[in-house]
This record gives structure tokens, C-alpha cells and sequence, in this order.
């Protein structure tokens, strides 16, 4: 059995449940407590093709084959100009991430040996640095 787990909106969460390869998806909402949500059954389950459908349609949207007003085309939110600086350091790295439990900012690179670097991010603790799989969960590029 393959789940996958979303939070949506009123602190409830989505779960789409798959119990054998190329099945049907149930779609199960929980409410804060863990309660399901009742849901009629043409309403819970996705058939496979409709899965696959579904992930067609997202992609197509992403890439401007089709439009959507629920399927936002901008891949993430653009900071306004930070300066020379870090605008500069912005074409290689995210300018907000979330990592550690934290929002932090890009404020700077740390020069490392045979002209690599690492970025250097303010967390409300202080500035770090990080490592790239930190970088993943972008807020701000």
C-alpha cells in the first residue's frame, strides 16, 4: 500500500491512498483530530487512468500547454532587488528557504578550496551555512 500525505486548509489533511500497482486511489480527508471526513464514493476514488490523466493535465499547465487558474505557471516567488551583492549571489542560490524548522536569507558565500563555494544563510539564531539538500525547500528565489 502507497500513501501520500498533504496538510490542506482548516488544519485538516489529504491523503491519497493506493493499496496494489496501477489501482485505484482513495482520496481520505482528516479533520485535526483525525476524524475522516465522510466523501461519496464517485467523489473518493481516482481510477488510474484518471490518475494519470490528472498528472497530464498538471504538466501541461506547467508548461503552458493548457491553462489553469488553480495551477500556478510561476515556479517560485521573486524577491525584489536585494543590491548588487546579493542579486548577483541569487543566480546561483535561493534568496528564502526553509530548512532547520526556520525561514532563513541568503546573506553571503563562504569560499571553499579550488574556487567552490557554499552559501551562507541568516536563521534567527545567526548566520550558517548549509548544504545543498537544505536548499531544496525554496520560499523566495
Amino acid at each position: 500500500m502507497n500513501t501520500l500525505s498533504f496538510n490542506i486548509n482548516n488544519g485538516r489533511t489529504m491523503k491519497l491512498i493506493q493499496r496494489s500497482h496501477d489501482g485505484a486511489v482513495l482520496i481520505q480527508i482528516e479533520d485535526q483530530d483525525g476524524n475522516m471526513e465522510t466523501t461519496p464514493d464517485k467523489e473518493a476514488f481516482i481510477t488510474a487512468g484518471d490518475a494519470v490523466m490528472l498528472v497530464n493535465y498538471f504538466r501541461n499547465c506547467k508548461t503552458g500547454t493548457e491553462s489553469s487558474d488553480y495551477i500556478s505557471t510561476a515556479e517560485y516567488k521573486k524577491a525584489e532587488s536585494q543590491g548588487a551583492y546579493i542579486d548577483r549571489l541569487r543566480t546561483k542560490y535561493p534568496f528564502r528557504i526553509f530548512a532547520r524548522g526556520y525561514e532563513a536569507v541568503l546573506c553571503g558565500v563562504q569560499p571553499l578550496l579550488e574556487g567552490q563555494e557554499t552559501p551562507i544563510y541568516r536563521f534567527p539564531g545567526g548566520e550558517s551555512l548549509v548544504d545543498d539538500v537544505e536548499l531544496k525547500n525554496v520560499v523566495e528565489w
